[in-house]
């Protein structure tokens, strides 16, 4: 695939993760001024997955930026995003919010995983 067309790609993907992650937040931050609206989980787990999915994507524009090499930042990244996920162990704190925000860290790293599989041809990971 053209180094152009991954970039464009990357850059959609990231946006749609990142405009996700915005429109969460901002509906969070209205729930919580409002001091009529009853604030639940929810509120803050959607924010929170939001951001743990957008998270990955975001990295993943800062090293094309800094690289100037959209093919060889994905691989660092699904390089990086496979050994997060096999090296490092589940979140076993004893706060229930912590392991959710690792829980949701970890899957914005599979979607990074199963989204760029195809950018590239040799996209293996190892």
């Amino acid at each position: 695939m053209h180094t152009q067309t991954i970039t464009a790609e990357i850059e959609a993907r990231a946006n749609a993760a990142v405009n996700v992650e915005r429109a969460a937040r901002l509906r969070l931050a209205e729930r919580a001024a409002d001091p009529e609206a009853a604030l639940t989980g929810y509120d803050h787990a959607e924010a929170l997955k939001a951001a743990g999915m957008a998270a990955p994507w975001k990295d993943l524009l800062q090293l094309i930026e800094r690289t100037g090499n959209a093919e060889k930042a994905i691989k660092a990244a699904r390089r990086s995003a496979l050994a997060a996920l096999t090296e490092e162990h589940e979140s076993l704190s004893t706060s229930a919010l912590t392991n959710e925000i690792e829980r949701f860290r970890r899957e914005g790293l599979r979607s990074l995983l199963r989204d760029t599989a195809f950018l590239t041809p040799d996209a293996e990971v190892a």
